[in-house]
């Protein structure tokens, strides 16, 4: 009996080791996605203009694999036209997801020009790449 509990010890501690190593790299870049896409989420929008829907993601989104990507955007509807958009954002540059001396630049991409009764819709998004995966599956 003594042996059976010694073994079943050694069995859980090697699967908290195994799940460690898996879902702990995945925390950290959740953790890293998650300030990144605060500073572009909590950054003031243009007049007129409202937030259709958020996203954020992590993982291999930009070239080959073996790093991390961090990605998140803004779907915003406003009245403004593109170049006033464009205006707004242009001299921005928010945090990069985990570097000192780097900051990114904010991107617009006009989605759906609208007429007098619709508004336009715009996708605001911000991309840092070339992080270690450091065992996060999403990134190879």
């Amino acid at each position: 009996m003594k042996d059976f509990i010694i073994f079943i010890g050694i069995l859980g501690m090697i699967i908290l080791l195994v799940v460690g190593i898996v879902i702990a790299p995945s925390a950290i870049h959740n953790n890293k996605l998650n300030k990144f896409a605060d500073n572009l989420f909590n950054y003031p929008l243009p007049r007129e203009t409202h937030v259709l829907s958020k996203n954020k993601r992590v993982g291999l989104l930009v070239a080959n694999g073996d790093h991390c990507d961090y990605e998140a955007c803004l779907i915003v509807s406003t009245k403004l036209n593109k170049y006033e958009v464009v205006s707004f954002y242009r001299t921005t540059s928010l945090p990069a997801a985990d570097k000192d001396t780097t900051d990114i630049t904010i991107s617009v991409e006009l989605l759906k020009e609208g007429d007098e009764k619709e508004n336009n819709i715009f996708k605001i998004s911000i991309l840092d790449s070339g992080y270690s995966p450091a065992l996060d599956l999403r990134c190879y």
